[in-house]
């Protein structure tokens, strides 16, 4: 089996994480996926099967008045909120006391790392986490 192959449910769920993350990035990625949120009206598909090209402009304008909420982003903003006024207990063993600040790849402590996940599990409903070791066993 390929390295790109993925799981059954992996590829069932794909699609509704897919629309979570276009919400989250707002009216402009709605609006940039064109059809895929903003289907054409069966007015603008007849038109277009009479008059082709002719009929597009009536589609973009369609689309460009069209108004797309931040209920989504507001809403994980909202928890993201009272998330982050509770600080995580994290009782590390002292050869790992690092992580407290610098737990990611990117240099972020373990506090963000814990808000990170927080975010992509109320995005998503899931998150991965893999660990790495350095040569120096960090």
């Amino acid at each position: 089996m390929p390295v790109t192959t993925t799981h059954p449910a992996y590829a069932r769920h794909l699609p509704e994480w897919q629309m979570m993350r276009d919400a989250l990035e707002g009216e402009a990625e709605i609006k940039l996926k064109g059809e895929i949120y903003l289907p054409k009206t069966d007015g603008q598909k007849h038109l277009e099967s009479a008059q082709g090209q002719a009929a597009l402009p009536l589609y973009q304008s369609y689309k460009q008045r069209a108004k797309y909420p931040r209920w989504v982003i507001d809403a994980l903003r909202s928890m993201m909120g009272l998330v982050s006024r509770l600080e995580p207990e994290v009782v590390l063993p002292t050869r790992l006391s690092y992580l407290e600040s610098e737990a990611t790849a990117d240099g972020f402590g373990i506090n963000d790392l814990f808000l990170r996940i927080v975010r992509e599990i109320l995005t998503t409903g899931r998150v991965a986490i893999l660990a790495d070791v350095d040569d120096a066993g960090r």
